[in-house]
């Protein structure tokens, strides 16, 4: 199929597609036999620097495709290289590495697939950093961790997740930072669980900050209230 058209593949190509069908459908073993074969065929074509890549990608540690980062810098395959090495730190769950390979491919001033992708990965990660933060109770690093990237997660990630940022602030006392995050939240984007945690802590920092008026103002809210779950009701009639 992709011999047909008027700009057909080349064999290393196609070996390296055939390759890489097997290796998206987690079937490594049969992967690997047709990266082999196009190095073995076709040592200095662009299907095998292809080939190469995949092969780091089954090896344990980095080292291979920190190696091949360097003897392709400045090339899309060196950016490939490092597309790849975030998604073995993304499998590996080892979030705030990826992270920091994915800004350098995110800062590039074009917009590609590659980058599309480069963004999609990134932003993933910050998500599952930003939970495991949560679940080992370390709210400072996970606001800081937040702080540190804010001006590109505000609108790209999972609000369920930035509501962990804001509600670690409110933790944290940090109540005019808690409040504003909270409140640009829309509740219709949060779970029934959710909405009853974001009313409760933004009630509470816009109380701390001397802004009683505007925590009225939610705590009255019939239409909002309706929704919560039976506790988080009681919990916000208390407050009022």
């Amino acid at each position: 199929a992709l011999n047909i058209g008027g700009q057909p593949e080349s064999a290393d190509l196609i070996l390296a597609r055939i390759g890489d069908t097997y290796h998206h459908a987690s079937r490594p073993r049969e992967a690997e036999r047709f990266y082999r074969a196009v190095i073995r065929e076709y040592p200095d074509s662009d299907g095998a620097s292809i080939a190469r890549l995949r092969l780091a990608g089954y090896e344990s540690g980095y080292q291979a495709f920190q190696d091949f980062r360097k003897d392709n810098a400045g090339k899309p395959l060196g950016d490939l290289a490092a597309l790849e090495m975030a998604r073995k730190y993304y499998e590996e769950e080892q979030y705030a590495r990826g992270l920091e390979v994915l800004r350098e491919l995110m800062e590039k001033p074009f917009q590609n697939e590659m980058k599309m992708e480069a963004q999609r990965l990134f932003y993933r990660s910050a998500e599952q950093e930003m939970k495991r933060l949560d679940r080992e109770k370390r709210a400072e690093a996970l606001v800081e961790f937040y702080l540190d990237r804010k001006a590109l997660l505000r609108r790209n990630i999972d609000p369920e997740v930035l509501l962990l940022a804001g509600l670690s602030m409110h933790d944290l006392e940090r109540h005019r930072e808690a409040a504003d995050l909270l409140e640009s939240i829309k509740p219709y984007d949060l779970n029934q669980i959710s909405k009853g945690r974001r009313v409760l802590g933004l009630t509470g920092s816009l109380i701390a900050e001397g802004e009683e008026e505007r925590a009225l103002e939610l705590l009255e809210g019939k239409k909002d209230r309706a929704l919560l779950p039976a506790d988080d009701r009681q919990r916000l009639d208390l407050v009022l």
